[in-house]
């Protein structure tokens, strides 16, 4: 698609529950990639079609090309069920699913996956068993680090403060979505509290700005402001300890 005039790429990979959005920009000019059919770690291997080269999409990286070592500029994509989306953005367009193929988009095509944490259709490693495999997890990533947060612990909706590997973020969520925010500057000063209502805003601040799921502030004497959306997905755990070896789970 193009956003804001940018080329943009949104990836998903059904076994790792994985979404991405890159900026679509590859060796000075726009490209779009392709599915190469290749996995690894059970993870979405993609190629660019300006130079075939590979991209492991939860690593975040080329690996194999003349693009290895590049790294996407990621976008700030959520993920959550559609009925918290049409409360927040009602007027929300949807991709429609007549896209011309015969496929049957309401079945998923891979059983008890999700729900069965025994089940996996490749080889994994390592396997981290600290979590049970499936759960959902939403993961701030830094360099070859990161951090989960799970969503049992945002269940009734929270707003927290939270530092890794030296930088402050915000983590905003519910038991629905999740999303995290790096903190610098003025904005380290400000304390936020959670306030979803069925509505755009969903965090306020201690001057009484409130700011939507992005990050951006919608009301209030900061509206137009946003903040620096950080490097993050929600993931199933074992793809998180797979890719970034001892993820820090944040706990109370």
């Amino acid at each position: 698609d193009v956003i804001d005039n940018s080329a943009t790429a949104i990836n998903y990979c059904p076994l790792t529950g994985t979404a991405f959005g890159w900026k679509g920009f590859v060796r000075n000019s726009d490209t779009t990639f392709g599915v190469s059919g290749l996995l690894y770690n059970t993870n979405l291997i993609l190629y660019d079609r300006n130079t075939d080269s590979n991209w492991s999409q939860l690593k975040l990286e080329c690996v194999n090309g003349q693009q290895i070592g590049d790294k996407p500029e990621t976008i700030s994509v959520v993920e959550t069920n559609w009925g918290t989306w049409k409360d927040m953005f009602p007027s929300t367009k949807v991709l429609s699913l007549d896209t011309g193929f015969n496929r049957n988009y309401g079945v998923y095509p891979y059983g008890d996956y999700i729900t069965n944490h025994d089940f996996l259709l490749f080889n994994v490693s390592p396997l981290n068993n600290l979590l049970p495999k499936k759960e959902r997890v939403f993961a701030v990533i830094d360099q070859t680090q990161s951090k989960v947060y799970r969503f049992s612990d945002f269940a009734e909706g929270k707003v927290i403060k939270d530092s890794f590997n030296g930088k402050n973020y915000l983590i905003a969520g519910n038991q629905n979505v999740i999303n995290a925010f790096k903190l610098t500057g003025e904005f380290l000063d400000l304390e936020f509290n959670y306030s979803f209502n069925n509505s755009e805003g969903f965090f306020i601040d201690s001057e009484n700005n409130k700011w939507n799921i992005f990050g951006h502030a919608i009301d209030g004497a900061r509206t137009g402001q946003m903040l620096s959306p950080s490097k993050s997905v929600t993931s199933y755990w074992f793809a998180i300890a797979a890719f970034y070896y001892n993820p820090i789970i944040y706990t109370d």
